[in-house]
């Protein structure tokens, strides 16, 4: 061994004697920590574990937050209702004989279903005694403010779909009852493409022979099926490309425009 690979060795040593008394010094010079007393008292930890489980278990569990029906409403539905809707019948399998006696999904579900007939006018039919216009207005008032306040009302969400908009009851529209002025709520609204097409030909002003089947430069942004049946509905949906096609035909139909004006 060389004197210089026996000099290491002896450092190497020496470090770790003196590591490990600095360990051992560290070690003996803390002071020992005991941990609280009532860590160590394990029948004072049960009693109280035992206490805590006792309280819990008197508390009283949230129950089911169901629908109560006012008493009115209860009559409405017995008198006009439950004879083609109770236990003997159930008619399109529908009960109203035993709202109460149904979980609140089920009687959330089941109150849509009454709403939506009374809004569209199909229920009762109509060689049923219907209800009269006190009882009719008293139940859906009742039906749109119960589950509105749910947050569970479907047909709100029915009403703004476009296919359902400015949806207007033809009975009350040309009887006078309605006096209030009437609103249409912001909505967006989408064409056909024939619809659009007709649009394009109205801007340039054409007529007879003149109009055209399509234009250099303008796209249509309407594409739907071709098939029967799919042509003509309600496109619910704009997105990006929508509004880059449309940017592109009013700039292509400004251009036209302009140079036609000017020579």
């Amino acid at each position: 061994m060389s004197y210089r690979q026996e000099h290491i060795g002896w450092k190497y040593y020496d470090f770790r004697e003196k590591h490990a008394k600095m360990i051992h010094m560290n070690r003996t010079s803390l002071p020992s920590v005991s941990p609280p007393k009532e860590w160590v008292d394990v029948p004072c930890m049960k009693l109280v574990l035992f206490l805590i489980a006792t309280l819990s278990s008197q508390v009283p569990t949230q129950a089911d937050d169901g629908v109560v029906f006012p008493k009115k409403v209860k009559a409405i539905l017995e008198t006009r209702c439950v004879d083609c809707h109770g236990r003997d019948t159930s008619e399109a399998n529908v009960r109203l004989d035993n709202l109460e006696q149904l979980n609140t999904a089920a009687q959330l579900e089941l109150l849509n279903r009454v709403q939506d007939q009374l809004f569209f006018g199909l229920m009762p039919p109509k060689e049923a005694e219907a209800p009269d216009e006190m009882e009719r207005a008293l139940l859906s008032n009742w039906l749109r403010n119960e589950l509105r306040n749910r947050n569970a009302s479907k047909l709100d969400e029915k009403l703004r779909e476009p296919a359902f908009g400015n949806y207007v009851d033809h009975v009350k529209l040309f009887d006078g009852s309605t006096t209030e002025k009437p609103f249409t709520p912001a909505r967006r609204w989408l064409v056909s493409p024939q619809i659009f097409h007709e649009r394009v030909n109205a801007v340039f002003k054409l007529t007879g022979r003149s109009r055209q089947r399509s234009f250099y430069g303008v796209t249509n942004p309407i594409v739907l099926p071709e098939h029967s049946g799919v042509r003509y509905y309600d496109t619910t949906a704009l997105d990006g490309g929508h509004l880059l096609i449309m940017l592109n035909n009013a700039r292509w139909i400004s251009q036209k425009q302009i140079f036609a004006a000017t020579h």
